[in-house]
């Protein structure tokens, strides 16, 4: 999450130089739409996963709450919507890491003026974010906490 924090502060101090430069000396900081999509939005979105379902504030639907009343029914249908989700974190996990892989090989860039700027480092914030989000998963399966999620 502090790294996602830092993006997100050095995105805004970015973008500001880069309009202060624009209105200021007519000349806009060279990349800059590009660095702020590759690099500092992947860092935003997917290094924060798993703080937020540390925090359990991810979106949730709770469309068994008013059916099963019974703590050991809800408690076993959190498991198993915490199963699913691990499986599908985990699966996004490995389908990421093939594809930072490939662009890692590939030494992945895009053009920015006349220039390249590399851009596979970045391949790897989706990675270690589904990671982290499937460890944070995985521990909250192990050790269920005795508190619903946030509503």
């Amino acid at each position: 999450m502090a790294v996602a924090t830092l993006a997100t502060a050095v995105m805004v101090v970015h973008v500001a130089a880069d309009t202060l430069s624009r209105q200021l000396l007519n000349s806009p900081l060279p990349g800059t739409i590009e660095i702020v999509s590759h690099f500092y939005m992947t860092a935003i979105v997917f290094l924060g996963f798993a703080e937020v379902q540390r925090r359990r504030e991810h979106a949730t639907v709770e469309i068994s709450s008013h059916i099963f009343n019974s703590r050991k029914t809800q408690a076993a249908i959190q498991f198993f919507a915490g199963s699913v989700s691990l499986l599908l974190v985990a699966l996004l996990c490995f389908a990421s890491s093939e594809i930072a892989i490939e662009q890692t090989q590939r030494g992945e860039a895009v053009p920015v003026m006349t220039t390249y700027l590399v851009v596979w480092p970045t391949r790897w914030f989706v990675v270690v974010g589904f990671a982290t989000f499937a460890f944070v998963l995985a521990g909250q399966l192990l050790r269920p906490s005795s508190t619903p999620p946030h509503q």
